[in-house]
């Protein structure tokens, strides 16, 4: 009986390794697939950390200007980052519009890539730039200059505690702290920031052609309406308190 019992488990046995042979060895196949794919991303993001950046600042720093139409006028250092996604940060940056006197002081400037420029810098795109803890003066004549080429751009961008002085000849009108702002994901298009020591939040529709201003706390709000181009100096507006 026992010699049956053995000879039935056998049986089962080869029944089940010819059955799912192939099953079993596409596993293993997918096992070790998986593992030569890990360990060729981990080679494609590490390699990166070796390249001397500071040779390649021109690439990048022609292709900032050309999607975003700011020019980098210098920065201190430059490094390759991971996380959250391969991206370059430039600290302590300068930056300015074609023809603008006005700079922006960036602290922290991160620049994420395309996938395929994280090797072909002559070739150079950028996929978004984040800028962190800045600050800028302008002057109330430039204001609305300032705003359609600073924020109303096509690529992505999104600001993270700027620091706004508008200036009258030198003196000093308003300051607005801690901005910010992004032209994609789910806060689209919505300002946030302090004014007057009061936290506000703006909301823009129709491509910065209105304006929705709220002083939170407050019961203040303001529906603002620029003319068709932004260029011109009319904006008609209806305020509430």
């Amino acid at each position: 009986l026992v010699i049956k019992i053995k000879k039935m488990i056998n049986k089962f046995f080869k029944i089940i390794n010819n059955k799912y042979n192939k099953f079993f060895r596409f596993i293993f196949f997918l096992r070790y697939l998986l593992a030569i794919f890990s360990i060729s991303i981990g080679i494609f993001l590490i390699i990166p950390y070796f390249i001397d950046y500071e040779k390649k600042t021109d690439f990048i720093r022609n292709s900032f200007q050309q999607q975003y139409n700011l020019k980098i006028i210098k920065n201190e250092k430059i490094r390759f980052a991971i996380f959250p996604t391969p991206n370059l940060i430039l600290k302590n940056t300068q930056i300015n519009f074609n023809g603008s006197s006005s700079i922006v002081h960036v602290n922290n400037l991160k620049i994420f890539p395309k996938f395929r420029s994280i090797y072909d810098f002559e070739n150079f795109k950028i996929n978004k730039i984040i800028l962190k803890n800045s600050y800028i003066s302008v002057d109330v004549n430039d204001f609305k200059n300032f705003i359609k080429k600073f924020f109303n751009q096509i690529d992505k961008i999104s600001i993270n505690k700027l620091d706004l002085k508008i200036l009258n000849s030198s003196n000093s009108l308003i300051k607005i702290k801690n901005i910010k702002f992004s032209n994609y994901g789910y806060s689209k298009n919505i300002f946030s920031g302090n004014i007057f020591d009061k936290q506000f939040k703006a909301n823009i529709y129709e491509n910065f052609k209105k304006i929705n201003f709220k002083i939170l706390n407050s019961g203040f709000s303001a529906d603002i309406n620029f003319d068709d181009k932004i260029d011109k100096d009319t904006l008609s507006g209806v305020f509430k308190s």
